[in-house]
């Protein structure tokens, strides 16, 4: 549990609890990719992000890894691929965001030592307008 106002964050398991504090500039984990979204859309690249997660506040950097043509469950689309790392971790996700609708990550995949985990990839999406 985040309590943002006094910079804590609560970690209850089965054997203790603890408190961590969170710098004034961490974000949590589930907000990360809007956090991404808002920043590609605003200043074309994303992070460095501290994310707080249930053991500690991390960095995650970005690497800009260059266009790429995609065929989803909407079709075609251009994106922009992403790779997110953090320092001392075998763990990386790979991030294909499409411009035309607001940076949506259309393709994500969790990779550990360059071996593809988990992938989703866009199949429909309501609601949003493509731009131009």
């Amino acid at each position: 549990m985040f309590d943002w106002e006094r910079h804590i964050a609560t970690i209850s398991t089965s054997e203790a609890r603890r408190e961590l504090i969170v710098p004034d500039s961490a974000i949590d984990i589930g907000t990360l990719k809007a956090a991404v979204m808002r920043d590609l859309t605003a200043k074309g690249a994303p992070g460095p992000y501290e994310v707080a997660d249930q053991d500690a506040v991390f960095t995650y950097e970005y690497s800009d890894s260059g266009p790429a043509t995609l065929q989803t469950g909407v079709g075609s689309l251009e994106t922009q691929l992403f790779v997110q790392h953090r320092a001392g971790s075998s763990r990386s996700t790979w991030l294909w965001a499409a411009p035309k609708l607001g940076f949506l990550p259309v393709r994500i995949e969790q990779r550990r030592n360059d071996e593809v985990q988990t992938s989703f990839l866009l199949q429909k999406v309501d609601g949003l307008a493509a731009s131009p």
